[in-house]
């Protein structure tokens, strides 16, 4: 009877609990990994939106620069948060347009003549965006912009771009 006992247990089977433990590492090992899988697709979309706001910061600094670079003169109504010029934007024009800089509350924007006032950058975190080499304003030969952009998903995290800008053009 003994020996006909150990067959019946040796048949190749697994017991009740042998599949509940097993079914519970399983479940302890999924709900780990989807965890993780959730705090990666998380992060992706922060990432995604760091990369997305410092290409918008690029695009509006490679305009600004080329711009002030081809400035004849910075006007007296420039302050940290404005800047004011006459610059040559078409190469084929040999007249100059007057281009205006504003940076109010968290936006920054641009009028070129008299056309209408557009928004270049949204999420500044200070107004002071330009500085001068010359604190009068007579004779403004190097102009710095500083963009400090908090990103919408990343609250905590502030994306600094900064330059400073030779008028190529400048008149007397």
């Amino acid at each position: 009877m003994i020996a006909r006992y150990r067959q019946r247990c040796s048949d190749g089977g697994f017991t009740l609990i042998e599949l509940v433990i097993v079914s519970a590492v399983l479940l302890l090992v999924s709900a780990a990994l989807m965890s993780s899988f959730e705090s990666v697709a998380k992060r992706e979309h922060v990432v995604t939106d760091r990369v997305t706001t410092l290409d918008n910061m690029r695009a509006v600094m490679a305009i600004t620069s080329r711009e002030v670079r081809q400035a004849t003169a910075v006007t007296n109504a420039s302050t940290s948060s404005r800047l004011e010029f006459d610059s040559y934007l078409n190469s084929a024009d040999p007249t100059t347009t007057h281009v205006v800089y504003v940076a109010s509350g968290s936006t920054l924007t641009r009028q070129q003549g008299s056309g209408p006032t557009v928004t270049v950058m949204k999420g500044l975190t200070s107004t002071a965006v330009f500085t001068y080499n010359d604190a009068t304003m007579v004779n403004v030969q190097v102009v710095g912009v500083k963009l400090s952009i908090m990103p919408a998903s990343s609250p905590g995290t502030v994306l600094v771009l900064d330059t400073d800008l030779r008028l190529r053009n400048r008149s007397a």
